[in-house]
């Protein structure tokens, strides 16, 4: 099983991939989304999301926003 990612600014859409996993960083912790999670929203916290895609791992700087994971997507605003 696999997630799509996708990340949006005001802009534009910046970022939209198939991962294996992904860790965000909350204002009350990080949190780590597998496929199958259950529904969430969150407030995310300055820092980085660390993504898995091909058992390599990536970091993605984020400034703040939310997070909306709903069924095997991630969206992050």
């Amino acid at each position: 099983m696999a997630l799509t990612l996708e990340i949006v600014t005001p802009e534009a859409r910046v970022y939209s991939d198939t991962i294996e996993t992904v860790v965000i960083p909350t204002t009350t912790g990080e949190v780590g989304i597998l496929p199958g999670h259950i529904p969430l929203l969150t407030q995310i916290e300055h820092g980085e999301l660390r993504v898995t895609k091909d058992g390599q791992i990536s970091l993605l700087a984020v400034s703040g926003g939310f997070a909306e994971v709903e069924g095997d997507h991630v969206h992050v605003l």
